[in-house]
């Protein structure tokens, strides 16, 4: 094995690609495997509030104070806020109560 480098078993054989190539090909020969954002998406900053409770973190999006998670770290907290935004906006959950601003004058 190369260092730095992949390697695949094809057909009893064993190929080795450099991390660059094995990169490209894999965005490009197989995209719908790979979890990269879409072409010309754009990335949004959510805030979420969050608290230590003993060994786990839990936290909300601010937009959504009701739907919570947790996480053993603020990392996998912050995993999960991600993936509990994706339900949430999916429309695959019906009667989402969300969180927002009003102007009064």
């Amino acid at each position: 094995m190369v260092e730095n480098s992949l390697c695949v078993l094809h057909r009893d054989e064993a190929i080795c690609y450099n991390i660059a190539t094995a990169y490209y090909l894999l965005l490009n020969k197989f995209p719908a495997r790979c979890n990269r954002p879409k072409q010309g998406a754009t990335m949004e900053t959510k805030k979420f509030i969050y608290y230590q409770e003993n060994d786990m973190w839990v936290g909300w999006l601010e937009e959504y104070p009701d739907y919570r998670t947790q996480g053993t770290t603020l990392e996998e907290l912050k995993e999960n806020l991600v993936d509990i935004y994706a339900d949430l906006t999916s429309g695959e959950i019906p009667n989402v109560r969300k969180h927002g601003e009003l102007v009064v004058r």
